[in-house]
C-alpha cells in the first residue's frame, strides 16, 4: 500500500504558496526573455561586426543558452511542485533543492548579462536590451528568495515563538513529516 506523506503548510520556514507564485512568475518571465533572445539569434550580424572580435556575440550566445536552460529547469521544478502543492505533499527538501538550483542559474545569467553590458558600454542596442531583460527577470526571483528564506524566517521566529513551538512539537526531526503513528492511524502511547 502506497502512503503519501502530507506536509503541514504552517510547519515550514518556507511559505509554500509564495514560493509557488515566485516560481511561476519566474517561469513566465524566463519564457518571455527566452523568446526575445531566440528572435535575435538569427539577426546577430551587428554583434559579429563589432570591434571586439566576436566577444559580444559569444557573450550573447552563452547568455541566451543559459536563459534557455534556466527556463527548462524552472518548468521542470515548477510543474511537479505545483501538483504536489495541490495535493498537500510538497516537501521542504524539494522546495530547497529547486530554490537553490534556480538561484544558481539565475545568478549566473545576471552575471553574464552584466558582463556583456559592461563590455559593450559605449554601445546600447537591442542586444543590450536583451541583457537588461535577463537581469530584470532574474533580480525579483533572487530578491524574493532571499526575503522568504532569511527575512521572513527571522520575523516568524521572533514573533511567533510560542505558536511555532506548539505547531512543531508533534513532528519528526528534519523533514517536517507527521509522525509514523499518525500516518498509519496508530494511537501513540
Amino acid at each position: 500500500m502506497k502512503i503519501r506523506t502530507h506536509y503541514e503548510h504552517s510547519k515550514s520556514p518556507w511559505s509554500r504558496k509564495v514560493l509557488i507564485w515566485l516560481w511561476s512568475f519566474q517561469t513566465i518571465g524566463s519564457i518571455i526573455v527566452t523568446a526575445f533572445a531566440a528572435a535575435l539569434l538569427d539577426k546577430r550580424d551587428g554583434l559579429k561586426e563589432r570591434w571586439d572580435d566576436g566577444l559580444a556575440d559569444a557573450l550573447f550566445l552563452i547568455t541566451s543558452f543559459l536563459v534557455f536552460s534556466s527556463t527548462v529547469i524552472n518548468i521542470i521544478f515548477t510543474i511537479p511542485a505545483y501538483i504536489h502543492y495541490r495535493k498537500n505533499s510538497l516537501s521542504p527538501m524539494w522546495m530547497m533543492i529547486g530554490s537553490v538550483w534556480m538561484a544558481l542559474f539565475w545568478l549566473t545569467v545576471i552575471a553574464m548579462s552584466a558582463w556583456a553590458i559592461a563590455w559593450s558600454a559605449p554601445i546600447f542596442q537591442v542586444y543590450e536590451v536583451s541583457c537588461l531583460l535577463n537581469m530584470t527577470v532574474g533580480f525579483p526571483y533572487i530578491g524574493g528568495l532571499v526575503y522568504y528564506s532569511v527575512v521572513y524566517d527571522r520575523w516568524r521566529k521572533n514573533h511567533k515563538r510560542t505558536a511555532d513551538a506548539e505547531a512543531t512539537n508533534d513532528r519528526n526531526s528534519l523533514d517536517s513529516r507527521k509522525p509514523f503513528a499518525k500516518d498509519q492511524g496508530i494511537t501513540k502511547e
